[in-house]
């Protein structure tokens, strides 16, 4: 390779025998290759150290943590040694589609305002085969909405202006959602978008952190809604309305009542409408959906009346199928109960 690269691929590893050959190989065969491969092992103590030097290609630049500092660590320093203008993640346990890498730079490079690009990605066991699509929004004021209620970036598929990630960097207060924060920082700053193509396979197993450390995680995410409400509403936010958000996030409705939901989204709305922090229309169409959820899955009776009688309903944000299925769920009691009488 020829100058510097365009791209960093950061990819920290630990313990990653089992899958590392299979992404190494999905990377050193991109389409694209004016990239370097960045490596980080954070204090593998089994073959994961032989599989990467097995492969001598001059785009890699391998590094050894002399023990395992975590991953926000290694990516933070991975960070600061990319050469690339773009830093593009990359997991151990993954696979990258040949033409990930091009797809990518080439809509940074064409839409240079944008700082953040993901993609959709097709779910795979371990034994590599498809389960299941990710998708996710595209468009970026969709995106930034839904930052509020969910992460809408898949980590390993993202690709990032270097310069933006050295400037803010991943925060070690916020591990385990660490990517779920450091992503909202630059949504609400900058413009982000996800490719509509399936630029990775994404390995779901029993050794994914989501697997391994949910509770962990879980008090993260609840660090970052913190954060994300706190902008939103320009206050500190109460521990109360932390609680409700975490609760609609994790779709745990069971505490929750159709009152507590209404209420807390109808301040998202109206604290909107003072902060312009959202496009209102999308942000009106994803708090109608919010609601949408909750009442076709909590035990709440009459859903349906609650909804169009919600002055969160707007008729732009329902479909048929929303209005069939609450519907069916409101009086399928009603209905089931009629002609049943004794002849």
């Amino acid at each position: 390779m020829l100058g510097e690269p365009i791209v960093t691929v950061l990819m920290p590893v630990y313990n990653a025998e089992k899958y590392l050959d299979e992404a190494l190989c999905s990377i050193l065969n991109q389409t694209f290759t004016a990239f370097e491969l960045l490596i980080i092992n954070d204090g593998s103590s089994d073959h994961t150290e032989n599989i990467i030097k097995k492969h001598a290609d001059e785009r890699i630049t391998y590094l050894k943590n002399s023990e395992n500092q975590g991953i926000v660590k290694s990516l933070n320093i991975g960070i600061n040694l990319s050469k690339g203008k773009y830093i593009a993640r990359m997991d151990a346990d993954d696979i990258a589609k040949p033409t990930r890498l091009q797809q990518q730079v080439d809509f940074m490079l064409a839409n240079p305002e944008y700082k953040l690009c993901g993609s959709q990605a097709i779910a795979i066991d371990e034994n590599s085969e498809a389960q299941f699509q990710i998708n996710i929004p595209c468009e970026y004021n969709e995106i930034r909405v839904q930052m509020l209620f969910k992460n809408t970036f898949i980590h390993p598929a993202v690709m990032l202006d270097t310069q933006i990630a050295k400037s803010i960097l991943y925060s070690i207060h916020y591990q385990y959602a660490e990517d779920y924060y450091l992503f909202s920082q630059i949504t609400l700053n900058y413009k982000v978008a996800n490719l509509n193509d399936h630029l990775l396979y994404y390995r779901v197993h029993s050794e994914n952190i989501t697997s391994k450390k949910k509770a962990e995680m879980r008090q993260s995410e609840k660090k970052v809604i913190k954060y994300n409400l706190n902008q939103l509403f320009g206050e500190a936010v109460s521990d109360e309305t932390i609680s409700t958000h975490l609760h609609l996030f994790t779709q745990n409705f069971q505490n929750l009542t159709y009152k507590d939901v209404e209420s807390h989204l109808l301040k998202i709305k109206i604290s909107n409408k003072v902060k312009q922090l959202y496009n209102n229309d999308v942000l009106t169409i994803e708090l109608q959906r919010q609601l949408y959820v909750f009442l076709s899955n909590s035990s709440e009776k009459l859903g349906f009346i609650k909804l169009i009688s919600s002055t969160l309903f707007s008729p732009k944000g329902a479909g048929f199928k929303q209005f069939r299925k609450l519907f069916k769920k409101s009086f399928f009691g009603l209905f089931t109960g009629i002609g049943r009488g004794s002849n």
